[in-house]
């Protein structure tokens, strides 16, 4: 009994040993600066995908954002699964004299078992017929 006693006061007092304070609060002064006004936060770096055959339950899958690469060639950015488990199956592109639309169809890799829910930022590289000049770009998805 009288040992139980013991170690018991040694848990105690272990737990109970002092926090440091480090001087300052929340209202204490900054002292170093987050980085230069205007400048943008850099944000993840997409994967570059691009469209592989044999998926399964391929549907449509809106995208984030397009981004014009030079006269005939859009960057399509979006996210989707782990590549273990999913992909980019196909891109269709539709052109007018007004707009450009671009659809994403994603699919599921049909010997993948166990699937982590994980957003990945990925990106396709599409070429279109005629330049782009302006044209509205359209998500087919959505």
């Amino acid at each position: 009994m009288r040992a139980a006693a013991v170690l018991l006061l040694l848990a105690l007092t272990s737990c109970a040993r002092a926090t440091p304070v480090t001087p300052g609060g929340p209202d204490s002064p900054v002292t170093s600066t987050p980085g230069t006004p205007g400048t943008p936060v850099p944000g993840p770096t997409a994967l570059r995908v691009s469209p592989r055959p044999g998926l399964v339950d391929v549907r449509p899958q809106p995208w984030d954002r397009a981004e014009q690469m030079g006269p005939r060639r859009l960057r399509i950015e979006f996210y989707g699964g782990v590549e273990e488990c999913e992909g980019l199956g196909r891109v269709e592109v539709e052109e007018s004299q007004e707009a450009v639309t671009v659809t994403l169809f994603v699919g599921r890799v049909p010997t993948a078992e166990v699937c982590i829910e994980i957003a990945v930022l990925k990106s396709v590289t599409v070429r279109v017929d005629a330049p782009i000049n302006g044209r509205e770009i359209v998500d087919g998805a959505v």
